[in-house]
């Protein structure tokens, strides 16, 4: 099958991911570089108290050289009130075996951040991700999907 069908089947399933409270979605990174200092950032307003779940998709380079990558979420309310929240986000299992779906050389995981998190205050909210990696910059990052539902 080639390329383009592909892209035309899974089309419609990418579309209905969009759907929810918020979305952001990132696949600039220079050289594959997902560095310290840029925070993944998303705001949105928030038009009704509610409760949701915030999940986190990483697509990456099949075969990382490392099992875990430690975040923090830090989800700022209208009020500027911040709550704070670290994650690790686990690419293999005890087994050492690869959790991302991966097709040739491109992985993708999607992990839940926050299940359920209140958002009840109206007005704008920002949540930011931030990789506590031990280095400058966690290679070969190609893509970081943020969505809130």
């Amino acid at each position: 099958m080639k390329p383009h069908y592909l892209f035309l089947l899974l089309l419609p399933l990418f579309s209905c991911q969009k759907e929810g409270i918020a979305h952001f979605e990132k696949s600039d990174f220079e050289n594959n570089r997902w560095y310290k200092t840029q925070p993944i950032t998303l705001t949105f307003e928030n038009k009704t108290p509610q409760k949701a779940s915030i999940y986190f998709n990483l697509g990456y380079v099949y075969g990382s050289q490392f099992a875990e990558i430690p975040l923090e979420i830090y989800i700022t309310n209208p009020l500027h009130q911040i709550d704070k929240i670290p994650v690790t986000l686990r690419l293999f299992n005890k087994d050492k075996k690869e959790l991302g779906d991966c097709m040739g050389d491109f992985c993708d995981i999607t992990q839940l951040l926050a299940e359920n998190y209140t958002f009840d205050e109206i007005g704008r909210y920002k949540i930011q991700i931030l990789n506590t990696f031990s280095h400058a910059y966690l290679p070969n990052v190609n893509s970081v999907v943020v969505h809130v539902n």
